[in-house]
């Protein structure tokens, strides 16, 4: 048996209509190393091979004798591009799975437009089981695993870190924790992960990192962590990073805004080699905080004193907003602008409010009537739902204005956008 898996680039036609027309002005990011298809390589019964083609910058080739194609969609734009090519696979009666992020969070009827079957869940419990199923022909539609998977399960195998030439990306992917404790309305961590927090053991984390590092250029390449809050279980994550402060290596993460009221964690992030963290803010407006059940929201008084602890560190951080919450109104991106520019952020970022199918902000917001289109394909890249106290078209200039500002501010740092 043959399998090829495909990590899918964004749909370029649908972005140009996108980016011309009524979509937003979103800046890319270089890409990111394929750890989803990483993860389901090194899970590959015997007697099954691979290969595995990233759509970013690699040709797809449609006559290579597979029994299966295996696709990973990040966001909208990649599983319409999903769609593309899983015609061309089913005129030639090859069959397609498609996972990933985006595809956990649409209905399954829209996923399967994109494939013959769909994974609606963390894959590791059930990848053996589709391809099982497709030596007999039995190819179910909708693949679910019943519990999420035990991270520190010991038979557990590393990703194959050996499928992937790393100088083809800026971002190395590691992942160390699953989950996230919070609940806010608009995530979808709660959706994938039913509100709990997994971490890996510190020695397979270590072991994945040497595997990672054997391929590794300190001038290129940077460490992502995959963490949705590198801040939480602070002590199991200040023994983590005083382990891995041997390997002397780049990285970045997510984290909280809390993590500036920390020295102790600050230090072993530091010294461990972070270089800068993704911190979400989200609003600068407590009442839109609180609309969202973001916690922390009576520490907006304290986040420049945070950042500037977070600089002492000699840790960057990136700021990332939301724009279109109940309470932003005419000027909001001037206003954000207005506290990058006073509290010396080093880059900033934006999405405008998205409402992620089964999510609690989701369900308000049909409640109120204010979905305003159901376009899957074009989620998060256009305004879906009708903002409370700013129209649709302000909004959008509002974060056209805003998205300008920050590829101004990240071509100027010499990031690959």
């Amino acid at each position: 048996m043959k399998v090829l898996f495909i990590n899918l680039a964004q749909d370029r036609d649908l972005s140009f209509v996108l980016r011309k027309k009524e979509g937003l002005r979103y800046n890319r990011i270089g890409p990111a190393t394929p750890l989803a298809l990483q993860i389901l390589a090194s899970l590959m019964p015997p007697g099954v091979y691979f290969d595995i083609v990233d759509d970013n910058f690699e040709f797809i080739n449609y006559d290579g004798g597979y029994d299966l194609v295996a696709m990973h969609a990040h966001d909208a734009l990649a599983a319409h591009r999903g769609k593309v090519i899983y015609e061309r696979f089913k005129q030639k009666g090859i069959p397609v799975v498609i996972g990933g992020r985006f595809i956990q969070t649409i209905p399954q009827e829209v996923a399967l437009e994109c494939a013959d079957s769909c994974v609606m869940s963390e894959g590791e419990y059930i990848w053996k089981e589709i391809v099982t199923d497709v030596r007999k022909n039995k190819l179910q539609p909708v693949y679910r695993s019943e519990g999420l998977v035990d991270l520190c399960q010991k038979d557990l195998p590393l990703p194959r870190r050996d499928i992937i030439d790393n100088k083809n990306y800026r971002y190395i992917t590691v992942e160390i924790a699953r989950g996230c404790y919070y609940h806010c309305s608009f995530c979808t961590a709660q959706l994938l992960f039913r509100g709990t927090y997994r971490t890996y053991p510190i020695e397979r984390i270590e072991r994945d990192l040497e595997a990672v590092l054997s391929n590794f250029n300190q001038k290129d390449n940077v460490i992502y962590l995959v963490d949705e809050d590198i801040s939480m279980e602070r002590d199991y994550k200040i023994e983590l990073f005083r382990r891995i402060e041997k390997y002397h290596m780049p990285w970045i993460a997510l984290s909280n805004i809390a993590v500036g009221e920390d020295d102790e964690l600050l230090e072993a992030i530091s010294k461990s080699g972070c270089r800068r963290l993704y911190i979400g803010f989200e609003s600068l407006e407590p009442d839109n905080l609180r609309l969202i059940d973001k916690p922390l929201t009576h520490k907006i008084d304290n986040y420049k004193k945070n950042i500037n602890n977070i600089h002492k560190h000699n840790i960057e951080v990136w700021g990332l907003f939301i724009f279109g919450l109940d309470n932003d109104y005419r000027g909001v991106a001037k206003r954000t602008l207005r506290f990058v520019k006073e509290s010396n952020l080093d880059y900033f970022s934006a999405s405008v409010l998205t409402p992620i199918f089964k999510t609690k902000l989701y369900y308000q917001l049909e409640q109120e009537g204010r979905l305003i289109s159901k376009e899957w394909f074009k989620y998060w890249y256009k305004v879906v739902y009708q903002p409370k106290n700013i129209s649709v078209l302000r909004l959008k200039d509002e974060f056209d204005y805003f998205a300008k500002k920050s590829r101004d501010n990240v071509i100027a740092a010499g990031l690959i956008v």
